[in-house]
């Protein structure tokens, strides 16, 4: 695995559900990340989105804080209204944002050229034992002054091939990935990359140098175990009782599915009535524009 650019690591937010809980760093909320989408009419602009999973926004109320790091090293906190972030019309797991990203702020974001597509799954014969990092929230040790975001290794188990039903009862299209999630994770963006020197079965290629890594989706949980309660003598509870346990196998939104989301009516048509006020070379201050 390479190191991990500090532009991933740095497009990483922490999402809570009040500037108290994000200021303690407590458990609860979750993880995202920014989105930029190019300016079609000022070159190297873009319009910046926070990007997250539906149950997130949810579970943090009516004010949904983002968490972010200053220059200085400290947190800032970024209150949004519940409102102002749109869910995926096919409810899939995902929810997005345009995001006023202050200049003291040190932020990065993901090109949503990074995503990738039943297309580039298919040229490059991406499928089960490739390697597969996320980058987000631990929440025993994410950080309490500032963000610290963790990244967790593994492969992909699992090509969306069947939908997987959450414990929401929502029926899912998404990738397995065994990657040890655990909670705290959700909203996490993953990636998938081929090492160097990787041979591909269904490719006429050798990949000298390594190829990607692309965004191939949000994690929006894990898959749970359950064991049978057993005594010291190893008998079962008369009752049948069960544990539960995580099996670390992570659910993961597919890339595709964001672009669909900054994709639309709502973002489109606030992108196009900023690109029409536009002069050319001009930079955005749209809140939710920055460079790209």
């Amino acid at each position: 695995m390479p190191r991990i650019s500090d532009q991933i690591r740095e497009s990483v937010f922490y999402v809570y559900p009040s500037v108290a809980a994000a200021e303690r760093g407590e458990g609860a909320g979750g993880s995202g990340f920014f989105m930029s989408v190019p300016s079609t009419k000022v070159p190297d602009s873009g319009y910046i989105y926070g990007i997250t999973n539906a149950h997130v926004v949810r579970r943090c109320g009516d004010s949904p804080v983002v968490r972010l790091n200053s220059m200085d090293g400290q947190a800032i906190s970024l209150v949004s209204r519940a409102e102002h972030w749109v869910f995926h019309p096919a409810q899939d797991d995902l929810a997005a944002a345009p995001l006023s990203v202050p200049k003291e702020v040190q932020a990065k974001w993901i090109p949503v050229g990074a995503c990738i597509s039943p297309d580039v799954i298919a040229e490059h014969d991406i499928g089960p034992g490739d390697d597969v990092y996320m980058v987000g929230r631990y929440v025993d040790h994410g950080g309490r002054q500032r963000n610290w975001p963790s990244v967790r290794f593994g492969n992909l188990s699992m090509m969306n091939w069947e939908p997987i039903r959450l414990e929401s009862g929502l029926l899912q299209e998404a990738f397995l990935v065994e990657c040890r999630s655990v909670g705290g994770f959700s909203g996490s963006p993953v990636f998938v990359w081929i090492p160097p020197m990787a041979a591909r079965p269904g490719v006429k290629a050798i990949y000298a140098s390594g190829f990607g890594p692309w965004l191939l989706g949000v994690d929006c949980g894990h898959l749970d175990a359950t064991h049978p309660v057993v005594d010291l003598g190893g008998k079962f509870h008369p009752e049948g009782w069960r544990a539960r346990a995580s099996s670390g196998m992570a659910v993961v939104v597919p890339a595709w599915k964001v672009v669909e989301l900054l994709n639309d009516p709502v973002f489109i048509n606030r992108r196009a009535q900023i690109e029409a006020e536009l002069p050319e070379q001009a930079s955005s201050t749209e809140p939710g524009a920055g460079g790209a």
